[in-house]
């Protein structure tokens, strides 16, 4: 998961600096969704808000202000990503991540830009 979200820091944020969710730790459950068989904003969304507060430290997601308890992006969150987002980045930095670790993941793992545009239907 670390090496993950490193390669997933280095695709370009299409929002702005100002953000809570960080791109690293919003296009991670974008992947992981998709790997999981979730197809579209709302079940990455719901997948999201399924993860343990241990499973969103891993993740880096931010605390709730005064609070221990880590936030989960929602759809909004998503929606602005995805709907902005150059997938062709976002499917080289997932394939250089998987070519990374190939014979340690399994050899099915593949997403290229055209199945990450349809998957989530943007």
């Amino acid at each position: 998961l670390p090496a993950l979200l490193q390669a997933l820091r280095e695709v370009p944020d299409p929002r702005g600096k100002n953000t809570r969710f960080k791109i690293g730790p919003v296009l991670a459950i974008v992947a992981l969704a998709l790997l999981a068989g979730r197809r579209d904003i709302a079940g990455i969304a719901r997948m999201a808000h399924l993860l343990d507060q241990d499973q969103r430290f891993a993740l880096a997601l931010p605390r709730e202000a005064g609070k221990k308890i880590r936030s989960a992006p929602g759809y909004g969150v998503f929606y602005e990503v995805l709907t902005r987002l150059d997938p062709e980045a976002f499917a080289q930095a997932l394939n250089r991540w998987l070519g990374a670790h190939a014979g340690a993941l399994p050899a099915a793992l593949a997403l290229d830009a055209k199945f990450i545009r349809d998957a989530v239907g943007v």
